[in-house]
């Protein structure tokens, strides 16, 4: 399947919103981006943002197959809330995902290895 860089965001912004001590459950999270995602997007995009450390998700083993799935999402991690501020405007984020493009490439690694250094310049630049 593939990452919808998007739905990474869309996802990071509407965890935030949750109240500190509040699990998330995936069911609450596919009812709030409905509108703009599936239920297995938002599923993978959760698995690959636990995968690479920004949110601390609760995993569950389907039946009948080695594949993961999320039951709720804890919290989002230090690294995930950094994240989350570097990709917060929207200008910025525009930036992140230009960049993305040209040099082909939207792993979560890559988006926060771009992020980092957008804003690093921004700063250095202003």
């Amino acid at each position: 399947m593939k990452l919808n860089i998007d739905c990474v965001r869309d996802v990071m912004l509407t965890l935030e919103e949750a109240e500190y001590g509040e699990l998330t459950t995936i069911s609450t999270l596919c009812k709030k981006l409905e509108d703009k995602y599936t239920e297995e997007e938002i599923t993978y995009t959760c698995l690959k943002l636990d995968e690479g450390g920004l949110i601390d998700a609760m995993l569950v083993s389907m039946m009948n197959s080695s594949m993961k799935g999320v039951k709720a999402i804890n919290d989002i991690t230090f690294e995930g809330h950094q994240f989350l501020e570097d990709i917060r405007k929207n200008s910025t984020w525009n930036i992140i995902k230009d960049k993305a493009l040209k040099i082909g490439s939207f792993s979560i690694k890559t988006l926060v290895a771009i992020a980092e250094k957008v804003i690093a310049d921004l700063i250095i630049n202003n």
